[in-house]
């Protein structure tokens, strides 16, 4: 995997670390692209940005938002909270499933008991 990518914006290429990006918005022929410094005005699609970022750091949740599964603080049925964001990303229909099938997530409410023990060693084992 790169550990960074190069966003063209007003005729300049910006470099931009992977990890550092929050979020992509489509914005009419634009995609904002979201980080802790800055936002990034791009040309291109979010349909080329999906395919070219990683699939494992990258989910798309909805036409217009494309999130990094890094910074996804926390989900429910209908929102992403990306970091300290107060108000969260919408999941689009078609996208619904596609979050929790990409993300490591354990429930209560399957049908085997979940339980997590904690041995000496700090080392937990989930049964």
């Amino acid at each position: 995997m790169n550990e960074f990518v190069y966003f063209k914006s007003n005729g300049v290429f910006f470099q931009v670390s992977v990890l550092d990006i929050r979020y992509i918005e489509a914005a009419n022929k634009y995609a904002k692209v979201i980080t802790p410094r800055k936002t990034y005005l791009i040309t291109a699609s979010m349909c080329c940005l999906e395919k070219k970022l990683p699939r494992n750091l990258f989910c798309r949740i909805h036409r217009s938002y494309i999130i990094s599964l890094r910074h996804a603080s926390h989900f429910d049925a209908e929102t992403v909270y990306v970091n300290d964001m107060t108000t969260g990303l919408p999941i689009g229909k078609q996208y619904k499933g596609v979050l929790q099938e990409r993300l490591f997530v354990i429930t209560d409410d399957e049908k085997d008991e979940i339980s997590v023990s904690i041995d000496k060693t700090d080392s937990f084992y989930i049964n």
